[in-house]
C-alpha cells in the first residue's frame, strides 16, 4: 500500500514539475543514444517521501527532495496531493529544508519540522503550524536542541516530542557569542553502542521523550536520564 502510495505521487510530483504538454507534441520513436550517468543527471533526481493521509481521506501529504547544486545540499519541501491525483500544491518554499508533515486530528492544521532561520539545518529543528485555512506557517515550539520526531495526542492539544540532549560545546558557543568552531575533543567510549550509521561516534547526548502543549506552549520532559527513547 505504502509503496504504491509512493509511486502514485512520484508521479503526480513529475506532474507538477514538468506541467502539461503543449498540444500536439510528438514524441521520438527511436530511443535516444545511450550515454554514461553523470553528476547532474543524479541531481535532477526528485525524492519523494514520508506521505501521510489527512484525517477525511482527501488528501496526501508529503515530502518533495531535490538537490541544490550551488549551494551544495538538499532542500525539502512539503507538498500536498488530493486523493484522485487531480490536484497538487507545494505548501513551502524556503531555502531552509521542511520534514515529517502531519496532519492535526482534526485535519485544521499540517505541521512539520524545520529549522528556519537556524545555522544548523537538522539539530536545530522546531515544530511549526500551517492553518490549512490559509496563511503563513508559525513556528510554535523553541525546545533545545531542536527535535527529532513528533506525534500528535488524538485530542490535537498536546503533542509528544522526540528531543536530543543539546550539544554543551554548541550551547557554551552560542552563551558566549563565539562563532568559531569549537576544537575537536578526544573521543570517551562508555557506552554499549558507541556507534552508528551516518552520525558516526555517539557521545553522551541522548534522545528523550517531551510532552508539549500547544495552548501553553509547556514542555515537560517525560523520560530523562542516560537512555534513548524514540
Amino acid at each position: 500500500m505504502r509503496r504504491t502510495l509512493g509511486l502514485a505521487l512520484s508521479a503526480a510530483v513529475c506532474s507538477a514539475l514538468i506541467g502539461p504538454r503543449p498540444a500536439g507534441t510528438v514524441f521520438a520513436a527511436d530511443p535516444p543514444a545511450r550515454r554514461l550517468l553523470t553528476l547532474a543527471d543524479l541531481d535532477r533526481v526528485v525524492g519523494v517521501a514520508d506521505p501521510r493521509v489527512s484525517p477525511d481521506g482527501q488528501w496526501v501529504a508529503y515530502t518533495v527532495t531535490k538537490v541544490d547544486a550551488a549551494a551544495d545540499k538538499d532542500d525539502t519541501d512539503v507538498w500536498m496531493t488530493s486523493w484522485d491525483g487531480a490536484r497538487s500544491v507545494r505548501l513551502t518554499s524556503s531555502p531552509e529544508s521542511e520534514k515529517k508533515p502531519r496532519f492535526s486530528p482534526d485535519g485544521r492544521y499540517l505541521s512539520f519540522l524545520s529549522a528556519r532561520g537556524s545555522k544548523k539545518d537538522d539539530e536545530a529543528a522546531q515544530l511549526w503550524l500551517l492553518d490549512r485555512a490559509g496563511g503563513e506557517a508559525e513556528k510554535v515550539s523553541a525546545v533545545e536542541g531542536g527535535i527529532d520526531d513528533y506525534a500528535w495526542a488524538p485530542d490535537g492539544k498536546r503533542l509528544v516530542l522526540v528531543v536530543t540532549d543539546p550539544d554543551p560545546e554548541v550551547k557554551r558557543a552560542a552563551e558566549a557569542k563565539d562563532d568559531k568552531k569549537p576544537k575537536p575533543k578526544p573521543i570517551v567510549i562508555d557506552r554499549y553502542q558507541f556507534k552508528q550509521d551516518i552520525e558516526g561516534y555517539l557521545g553522551p547526548r541522548r534522545s528523550h521523550l517531551y510532552l508539549f502543549e500547544l495552548q501553553g506552549k509547556k514542555v515537560e520532559a517525560l523520560t530523562p536520564g542516560p537512555f534513548d527513547e524514540k
